[in-house]
């Protein structure tokens, strides 16, 4: 952002002596450019226009000011030469300010261009990462981790001799040492939700038994940065919702899953959203695992259940536990219905018709 703005002013703002007011007609844009709709930063422009608060719009280049479509940047353009606005930008060959059909026909012609460029960069990146998860076993190479954003808790990059990510290893390094002098490292922390989980303790007691110990999140231990100054990363929680992901992340079973998601422009929204592949295009790379396959099969059939009997869940009137069938009463053997009793007015028993009447009577014939 600094180089466009050193270069506007060195090739437009100074040759031309066009006065700016720092404050006002200075307008700061991270956007890529490959769309013009829904950029606060043009909208704010348009607002500016109809105020008549600037004459001339001064960009590096069209594509990187008003976008990489042409038909679509020609639109924008169309709607501040309404207004009066003439347009600048440091390429001569953008014609950016030419209103004839010759500079039409460039601005079409560069935006087509522009939008390829992007469309082919886009496609070699996707084709080349496909090509390093699956490896190519005729030739004698493995398939590699695609070492993208950051990494998984409880493991770490492992780079070759140029410098690229090839895969992960699992972290041994300690990351806590508690109040009883247990030197905790991310497997070990790993292992710990698992062997919790595996002994059906919900997520929440786990999350609250690691808060306690005082084991750093994961999102501190994998240096994730917060853009809120707000955000103390000495006083953030483990939540159950992180848990949960980790919980199910497949990486820790030895499947490193690539090409799981795909990015989908929405009319109105600034950031893509983000949806599933289908199981069939996702690409799975063999990495060194912290729990077998079948452990977490059995946490993550642990963790619906919970979730199935858990209170918020319970669609009876009166809430209680062991329901779904689990109990059943020792006079008739049916399943147990949790019903209020008379020895506590809070207190919930898990009982039959029968064995309630049976409970009402002792407490009928006790002194």
């Amino acid at each position: 952002m600094r180089r466009k703005e050193r270069v506007i002013r060195e090739f437009l703002i100074k040759p031309l002596a066009l006065e700016l007011e720092e404050e006002k007609t200075v307008i700061h844009d991270t956007y890529t450019g490959l769309e013009y709709r829904y950029r606060a930063a043009l909208d704010e422009i348009l607002r500016m226009a109809e105020r008549k608060e600037f004459d001339v719009l001064c960009v590096d280049v069209l594509d990187r000011g008003l976008g990489r479509k042409g038909v679509s940047r020609e639109v924008f353009r169309g709607q501040l030469r309404e207004l009066g606005i003439h347009i600048l930008s440091t390429e001569t060959s953008d014609h950016s300010d030419d209103d004839s059909l010759e500079g039409q026909l460039m601005r079409l012609l560069k935006g087509y261009k522009a939008e390829e460029e992007i469309n082919d960069f886009v496609r070699r990146s996707k084709n080349a990462k496909r090509n390093k998860a699956l490896g190519n076993l005729e030739k004698g190479i493995p398939p590699k981790v695609i070492g993208n954003g950051g990494r998984d808790y409880g493991y770490k990059y492992v780079r070759g001799g140029e410098g690229k990510i090839e895969t992960i290893e699992p972290n041994y390094d300690v990351v806590y040492i508690d109040s009883k002098s247990v030197e905790w490292t991310e497997v070990r922390v790993i292992l710990f939700m698992f062997r919790r989980a595996l002994r059906h303790i919900s997520l929440r007691k786990i999350c609250q038994r690691l808060n306690d110990i005082g084991i750093p999140v994961a999102s501190v231990a994998t240096g994730r940065k917060y853009k809120s100054k707000e955000v103390d990363s000495k006083k953030l929680l483990w939540r159950s919702s992180v848990l949960s992901k980790m919980l199910r992340s497949k990486t820790y079973s030895g499947r490193k899953v690539a090409n799981s998601f795909h990015c989908v422009k929405v009319p109105g929204l600034k950031a893509p959203r983000r949806i599933k592949n289908p199981q069939e295009e996702q690409i799975i790379a063999p990495v060194p695992r912290i729990v077998s396959v079948e452990i977490q099969e059995k946490v993550i059939i642990n963790l619906k259940n919970n979730k199935r009997f858990a209170t918020r869940n319970n669609q009876q009137v009166v809430p209680g536990l062991l329901r779904g069938g689990i109990a059943k009463c020792g006079i008739c053997g049916k399943s147990a219905v949790p019903r209020r009793g008379s020895l506590k007015a809070d207190q919930l028993h898990d009982t039959c018709a029968a064995n309630l009447l049976a409970q009402n009577e002792r407490v009928d014939d006790a002194p």
